[in-house]
């Protein structure tokens, strides 16, 4: 049993060094259509993967990993202020701790459906916070919301509380 797990963490561990790899080779620059819809191709397999298999939780994660890339690649990746990412720092880790701490369930059960709706609004609001897709979204609420979430401390916590939940969780 001990070498199930050695070799589960050895091949996990292997794309992660090919992808090292290919980012110091420049490999990625040459083929950036692909690399740029890689995630949400794999999102698309792990969730029919997880359909066959009946794992709930595993397509709430592709779903949110896909939804991110996107959001990174798309609408917050051409703000000109750097600050893409600093809405998707706080729900990311939030989401999967929270699915961490839920039962295994179908795709279709009820609280993968809010799961769901519940990746789609976060990401609306991330969105709108950098004006990306509601451009009117200039508010007092939203840079007071955009200035809060881009502190890196704010970042750091959110990760940190997620990772002890799912610490916990397991």
């Amino acid at each position: 049993m001990r070498s199930a797990g050695v070799i589960t963490v050895l091949l996990g561990s292997l794309p992660v060094l090919v992808a090292w790899a290919a980012g110091l080779t420049g490999i990625l620059e040459r083929h950036r259509p692909v690399t740029d819809v890689l995630a949400e191709v794999l999102a698309l397999l792990l969730i029919v993967l997880a359909w066959r298999f009946r794992r709930g939780r595993l397509a709430v994660a592709a779903v949110l990993i896909g939804v991110s890339n996107y959001l990174v690649r798309g609408p917050l990746g051409e703000m000109d202020d750097g600050s893409d990412a600093t809405a998707l720092i706080l729900f990311i880790p939030v989401l999967l701790a929270v699915l961490s701490l839920l039962p295994e369930r179908p795709i279709g059960h009820v609280q993968n459906l809010v799961l769901f709706v519940a990746i789609v609004i976060l990401s609306l609001i991330a969105a709108a916070v950098h004006g990306a897709v509601i451009p009117e979204a200039g508010t007092a609420f939203a840079s007071d919301l955009h200035r809060f979430a881009s502190a890196p401390d704010v970042g750091r916590l959110v990760f940190l509380i997620a990772g002890v939940f799912i610490a916990l969780a397991f």
